[in-house]
């Protein structure tokens, strides 16, 4: 009985480690990154405007400002707050007010306490930008020299970005893409395809982590029928007890290079599935049928994206083929014979 208590205990250590590794990689990724802009004055105006860029949805969805401020003890490190209502929002522009430095785009949704990481945007890359438009494509006049239109349908658009920011921020895209309209939030939805293809590029080596815990899992389970003998089998036992532990030795590393872009994460849960199922269905979705009328653009995200995904199942299974090699060539091997 007690080597079997002993051999849940390690499991369960196991798990424990696991999990510390793995929660402290995920509050990383799980950070917004935003950027700020102060309020400036014109000629035009009679006091100091802030652009309608800056108005993010609340929990009710009604347009507000968020300002950033230093939390302490349980809550330190930077984090975002509502503004004081010390500002009117106006037909092109936000009558500042009282209002100093406030967020003004923000690399995915974010709630009010929540954590951030300011950033400046200089850094810039090529990028395809994929719009959804529920409503329908409408499309500013006096589009960015930098933005070239691929392809256009009822109700999405392709769109070439030079120099777009290195950080996609979704919110300032949709900005520099479509109309803005005042007191209303834009109901459009904009894509970074670079983002996108990192997504599923990181995805083979995420299937590790679920890979890995089947390994244990399996190498745990086939060490159960061994403690029947542990003499003659404690050879075994330490082998599977290193193989166990040196998963937790790789485990840092793994997660040091897994990244994942921030634009594409859910608002609170990194495993919040139904996220994930509704917006990669909007996204391959409206890649299909650009990829259908011949826009290599998107055949190529497409084709990139399958690719990854099956590739990302083999990941997941090889280690539990691994850890069935393992326990097979273990029962066949000669057994240690007790001294």
């Amino acid at each position: 009985m007690k080597r079997k208590v002993l051999c849940v205990s390690s499991l369960a250590v196991w798990f424990l480690i696991f999990s510390t590794f793995f929660s402290l990689r995920v509050e990383r990724w799980m950070t917004p990154i935003v950027t700020e802009c102060v309020p400036t004055s014109s000629q035009s105006s009679t006091g100091a405007r802030l652009s309608l860029d800056c108005l993010f949805p609340d929990e009710e969805g009604l347009p507000v400002l968020y300002q950033t401020y230093e939390g302490l003890g349980w809550d330190a490190g930077l984090r975002v707050k509502r503004a004081s209502p010390l500002y009117t929002v106006m037909e092109d522009s936000i009558a500042a007010g009282g209002v100093d430095r406030v967020v003004q785009y923000a690399s995915k949704e974010f709630t009010a306490g929540e954590r951030v990481t300011v950033t400046d945007l200089k850094a810039t890359r090529e990028d395809l930008y994929l719009a959804v438009c529920p409503t329908g494509v409408r499309l500013r006049e006096d589009l960015p020299e930098n933005i070239e239109v691929l392809a256009q349908t009822e109700n999405a658009l392709l769109a070439r970005a030079g120099q777009a920011p290195q950080i996609f921020m979704p919110k300032q895209a949709v900005g520099e893409l479509f109309q803005r309209y005042p007191f209303t939030m834009p109901d459009e939805r904009v894509y970074s395809l670079a983002d996108v293809d990192s997504f599923f590029s990181a995805l083979p080596l995420a299937a590790l982590l679920p890979g890995m815990m089947v390994f244990v899992l399996l190498l745990w389970g086939g060490s159960f029928s061994f403690l029947k003998d542990v003499k003659n089998n404690r050879v075994r036992l330490l082998l599977n007890g290193c193989f166990m532990a040196a998963t937790l030795l790789v485990l840092p590393l793994l997660l040091h290079f897994l990244q994942f872009p921030s634009s594409l994460l859910p608002k609170s849960s990194i495993v919040e599935v139904s996220h994930y199922i509704r917006e990669f269905t909007e996204i391959l979705s409206s890649l299909r049928h650009f990829a259908a009328a011949g826009v290599t653009e998107a055949q190529a995200s497409l084709s990139h994206a399958h690719t990854m995904l099956w590739v990302s199942l083999g990941v997941i299974l090889l280690p539990a083929l691994l850890a069935a090699a393992v326990l097979v060539l273990e029962r066949r091997g000669p057994r240690t014979t007790a001294a």
